[in-house]
């Protein structure tokens, strides 16, 4: 079956030395204001293919109708009715059993499947309007594993618990016992489950990415997507820092309990390389900030990415200096000559 699939373009490589992925002014450009290009692909064509082809076709029609070069995004985007660009370095596909399977190829993967994940649920979006996106893959590739992130989720329910225990007024049994159970209940199901998500291709960051959509969650969902229970469902999303709106959804909750959770979890991912004492340490300067004045501090990234980190990891960094090569460089001389 034939369809006719829109994109338009997005990003700005030279922004990312000086910017976070994904709060580029660019992204916040409206989907009309851009310029796009039609093509017609085939349920067995892959999303590859199809993005290479736009790109052709958009850099041909470009201001100074550049030379095409044939390459793949390293990043997907789809538009979102009434969001800002979205982007993802991997996708969510369902699997046979209807189950989140995420791809970090996800070039070679069939149009027709991005339709299935997006009927499904499994993907927000509209599949016949899509980005092709001039950006190169960034930073040094390391997120907490499942082993890193069980391990660090039990030294914050000591840290909370400890709190409790001797908190101060501020600190109220109704808040932290709810964290509490939920906690341990959500830990045990990260815990129980990992080897089955990551034989599906997940990981903790991307378990976080499908719990707090923009647009929302529903636990049957969830649990369908995860292969867990409602209740465990609805335990990860307390544990994410989620609440339940008005329309059924989950979404991160403004509460301050909702933003300790999710703040810890953001902290939790990036944390996997720092040793136990030092985690152990920040986690107690938010857990005690929560007990005194009964609001969620922010993590001080400028701090902590300057701790000294467990000596297991640190010879196997990436340089943060390494040559820049291939499509993002040829992107970058892409827009340095438009401008």
């Amino acid at each position: 079956m034939k369809h006719r699939v829109l994109v338009a373009e997005a990003g700005d490589p030279d922004a990312l030395a000086s910017e976070r992925i994904g709060t580029l002014p660019d992204f916040d450009r409206p989907w009309e204001d851009r310029q796009k290009v039609e093509v017609e692909v085939d349920d067995g064509d892959s999303l590859g293919s199809l993005l290479r082809r736009a790109g052709e076709e958009l850099d041909r029609i470009g201001p100074e109708r550049a030379e095409a070069e044939p390459w793949t995004p390293t990043y997907f985007g789809i538009e979102v009715e009434g969001q800002r660009a979205q982007m993802w370095s991997e996708l969510t596909f369902l699997d046979n059993e209807r189950r989140i399977r995420w791809n970090y190829r996800w070039q070679d993967e069939p149009y027709s499947e991005l339709l299935r994940a997006v009927e499904g649920g499994a993907l927000p979006g509209d599949p016949s309007r899509l980005y092709f996106i001039r950006m190169g893959g960034v930073g040094d590739g390391f997120v907490s594993g499942f082993p890193e992130f069980i391990h660090l989720s039990h030294i914050w329910w000591e840290v909370l618990k400890t709190t409790y225990d001797v908190g101060g007024v501020l600190l109220t049994a109704n808040t932290l016992l709810d964290m509490f159970e939920e906690d341990d209940q959500a830990s045990n199901v990260v815990e129980k489950m990992a080897e089955d998500w990551k034989g599906n291709g997940g990981q903790p960051f991307k378990i976080r990415e499908l719990v707090v959509r923009r647009e929302g969650s529903k636990p049957a969902d969830l649990a369908g997507f995860l292969g867990i229970s409602e209740e465990e469902a609805r335990a990860l999303l307390v544990w994410f820092g989620s609440k339940e709106d008005d329309d059924g959804r989950w979404r991160v909750g403004e509460d301050q309990g909702s933003q300790l959770m999710a703040k810890m979890v953001e902290f939790m991912l990036w944390a996997g390389r720092l040793p136990d004492d030092a985690f152990r340490q920040e986690a107690q300067k938010f857990a005690d900030e929560f007990a005194k004045s009964g609001r969620a501090p922010d993590v001080d990234w400028k701090y902590v990415s300057e701790l000294p980190l467990d000596p297991k990891w640190s010879a196997n960094l990436q340089s943060p200096h390494q040559e820049d090569r291939g499509p993002r460089a040829r992107i970058r001389r892409w827009f340095r000559e438009r401008r």
